[in-house]
């Protein structure tokens, strides 16, 4: 929707009939200051918004955190059970296999 510079031009000049050329500052000076009041009150709900947002980033970020430590330490657990009962398993096999050899060896003397 661009405007030509006739279309411009006549937009300005029926301004210029309907306010007088007297007024035309007046208006462009509310114009800018209504424009900046609402650029500051954007920028106010801008920096409210990443306020109260930066709170829950913060909170998520910690309960993350703590989510995953906890996880962490549950799989370290897993882990350190998994290798002691496969070290025990190991033994009873061993202890298992030292019975056969020995069981093997009795009965060839047999």
């Amino acid at each position: 929707m661009g405007l030509s510079a006739g279309e411009i031009m006549l937009i300005f000049f029926v301004v210029l009939l309907f306010f007088g050329s007297k007024s035309i500052p007046d208006m462009a000076r509310t114009l800018g200051k209504g424009m900046r009041e609402f650029k500051k009150a954007t920028e106010d709900i801008k920096r409210e918004i990443e306020e109260s947002t930066s709170d829950v980033r913060k909170e998520f970020n910690e309960a993350s955190s703590t989510i995953q430590n906890n996880v962490n330490d549950f799989k370290n657990k897993i882990v350190e059970n998994a290798t002691e009962i496969k070290s025990e398993l190991n033994d009873v096999s061993s202890a298992a296999n030292d019975q056969v050899n020995e069981i093997k060896e009795n009965l060839n003397k047999d």
